[in-house]
């Protein structure tokens, strides 16, 4: 562990499924609750009229160079992300991101590609632009009470994890979760829930509860649990 790629799959006989990821760098992850992918930055092109422009980017080459913008970028900052091409030639492309140099605002950062893989579409200076995330599961933070969620849910870790550290996080299969402010009843639907953190409740038919996540089905309910206290889900993650 640790020396696996970010996202690694692992799947047990039963059919449960794990993801290799890291903990964020400043808060230990408590198992049963729910974990959050890492927002993405505005200034690297997660924002309409954010996106970077492109540098140098020739047919079959294996880095991609672009220009900052408003925020620096820090050396191999997104090691196992993706580049997105926005717009112009190339449109449409992902990349996988092997690694990449350290940039200051409006200084050229030169991407190196992941292992295999090399521009499909010359991409034009200037006029192309692009935007940059990091991987899903590099720095998984736990969803914060009373916010908006940052990022999609990572998973569920199943023990205690130290800042920074690697770990195997839950997607599919039976996992401890917590229990937000409602009672939950054996087979019930569950998404995340903001009104404590990292935990989960009934998805309801009312779309008044602002708090709630309901577009983010989590999984379901194996075991009815009561409120603040924790019990067992199905993860559907994937």
């Amino acid at each position: 562990i640790g020396s696996l790629p970010l996202g690694q799959l692992m799947v047990f006989p039963d059919g449960s499924m794990y993801r290799h990821a890291r903990a964020d760098s400043a808060n230990v992850l408590n198992p049963a609750q729910v974990c959050v992918q890492e927002a993405n930055i505005v200034g690297h092109g997660a924002a309409a009229g954010s996106g970077m422009s492109i540098v140098t980017a020739a047919t079959g080459a294996s880095t991609i160079t672009i220009k900052s913008k408003s925020v620096a970028i820090t050396k191999n900052q997104y090691a196992e992300g993706e580049m997105c091409i926005q717009n112009s030639a190339g449109r449409g492309h992902v990349y996988r991101i092997k690694g990449n140099n350290s940039a200051a605002v409006s200084s050229n950062c030169e991407f190196q590609l992941a292992d295999g893989e090399t521009v499909v579409v010359a991409m034009s200076a200037a006029s192309t632009t692009v935007g940059l995330r990091k991987n899903p599961f590099d720095r998984v933070l736990l969803q914060a009470a009373g916010s908006a969620r940052v990022g999609l849910v990572a998973g569920i870790p199943p023990t205690s994890v130290s800042a920074n550290f690697y770990f195997w996080i839950c997607r599919r299969g039976p996992s401890a979760a917590r229990v937000s402010g409602t009672v939950l009843v054996e087979s019930d639907p569950v998404c995340s829930d903001t009104a404590l953190a990292g935990s989960v409740t009934a998805i309801l038919a009312s779309s008044a509860l602002a708090t709630i996540m309901e577009k983010d089905k989590l999984g379901y309910c194996m075991m009815a649990g009561s409120a603040t206290e924790d019990t067992l889900i199905y993860l559907t993650l994937e």
